[in-house]
């Protein structure tokens, strides 16, 4: 496969990698996996998106963030190759106008993009809803929520003290939920807002600036889910 991002040389042990991400501010500070093109590769073989398609420009430098540039950062977070249509489909949703990411991006206040799964995708990748659903534990929550945050840094240049001057920060890394039927949350208020909207797509996928809803996309889908499918 042939790859546009460049290759970079350093020295062949985990701490020399971390190291160079971390002195290039391309990280978010925790130890990442290596992006070589062999894990890239692996991880482009979870979507059948030709790996040049440009999913969105990310600000505030308003970078292409491609397939394979997604990839990479999906890598880097640890996630699975089946996690990867989730994460492209969180991109497209935070590109959309009007979820205004320049603005998340870029503030001095304190929000942050936060991801919601739902539909039969959450269960084949085994995504929390229950107890501790913005907490530590799952893998797919963890990795997938960390993937969005680390293009935000790496592709659209939002790192602390350079572009973003949030003074409390929002969410450390973005979490990954998923939202649940008023029946297995009895008497909530709060998710039963979703349950009329999410249930007519198969597997949406719902970014919100804390729990305000914005823009969604279907995984797997490439139209605007505001044009439900039906």
């Amino acid at each position: 496969m042939n790859f546009t991002s460049p290759i970079i040389e350093v020295e062949d042990s985990l701490e020399a990698v971390n190291d160079w991400f971390c002195r290039e501010k391309l990280s978010d500070g925790l130890p990442i996996v290596p992006p070589t093109a062999e894990r890239v590769e692996r991880m482009l073989g979870g979507t059948d998106r030709d790996s040049q398609e440009v999913i969105g420009s990310i600000p505030p430098k308003w970078a292409p963030a491609s397939v394979e540039k997604i990839a990479i950062n999906a890598v880097m977070a640890g996630c699975l190759p089946e996690y990867l249509p989730v994460v492209i489909a969180a991109v497209e949703a935070m590109c959309e106008p009007r979820f205004n990411l320049y603005g998340v991006q870029a503030t001095t206040g304190y929000v942050g993009p936060a991801l919601l799964v739902n539909g039969p995708i959450r269960k084949q990748l085994d995504i929390n809803c229950d107890a501790g659903v913005f907490g530590p534990g799952y893998r797919s929550n963890a990795t997938i929520g960390r993937a969005i945050r680390l293009i935000l840094i790496t592709v659209g240049g939002g790192f602390p003290g350079d572009t973003d001057h949030s003074p409390l920060a929002g969410l450390v890394s973005t979490p990954c939920a998923s939202a649940r039927t008023r029946k297995e949350v009895p008497g909530s208020r709060i998710m039963s807002r979703w349950d009329s909207s999410l249930k007519r797509a198969r597997s949406p996928c719902v970014v919100s600036m804390d729990f305000f809803l914005c823009t969604r996309r279907e995984v797997g889908v490439s139209k605007l889910c505001h044009h439900w499918p039906r």
